[in-house]
């Protein structure tokens, strides 16, 4: 097996490299980085980055190192359960998104707004822009809220533990 850090390109075909799921191990070493192995090479210092981070979660998954793209791996499941959960783990670290699941009370403050939350990581106080500006729909029910530090939290209407939260936004998203 050789150890790369330069990712061999075809020039004949500049477009993306589609990883076959059934050819890639990943592995995590004992100081928590993360390797992948593709066919006869092995990448010592891997990342896994989401092509579509708003819209597809699970799908088009850039493979990189050294900040250069090893292939794409087109769906999670393309991999065994035991890839996907090292993949999910390295998004999870990457990608810190707290899922809201109670609006508790959202306060214009002469133009920002000030959000107190419930969200499956526990309580939340952020504030945003007019949530016309600062939440992005990614889906049918679905938004993706940015605060002012550019922090995430993800919002699923149909999620939401009570009314009042649904009737908030309602007001706001409308």
């Amino acid at each position: 097996m050789r150890f790369d850090s330069v990712v061999p390109r075809d020039p004949d075909n500049p477009g993306p490299v589609w990883l076959d799921g059934s050819k890639v191990t990943l592995t995590r070493t004992p100081g928590g980085i993360l390797r992948a192995e593709l066919a006869d090479r092995c990448y010592r210092r891997v990342v896994v980055l989401r092509a579509l981070p708003l819209s597809l979660d699970d799908e088009y998954l850039s493979i990189r190192c050294e900040d250069e793209e090893v292939g794409i791996l087109r769906r999670l499941t393309d991999v065994d359960e035991g890839q996907q959960q090292l993949i999910r783990e390295e998004l999870e670290r990457r990608y810190f998104r707290p899922r809201i699941t109670r609006v508790i009370r959202i306060k214009d403050m002469s133009g920002t707004y000030e959000w107190q939350t419930k969200t499956d990581r526990g309580p939340s106080q952020f504030s945003t822009r007019h949530p016309r500006h600062s939440a992005v729909p990614a889906g049918v029910g679905r938004w993706i809220i940015s605060d002012l530090n550019q922090n995430r939290y993800e919002l699923v209407v149909a999620e939401l533990e009570d009314k009042r939260s649904r009737r908030i936004l309602d007001e706001l998203l409308a």
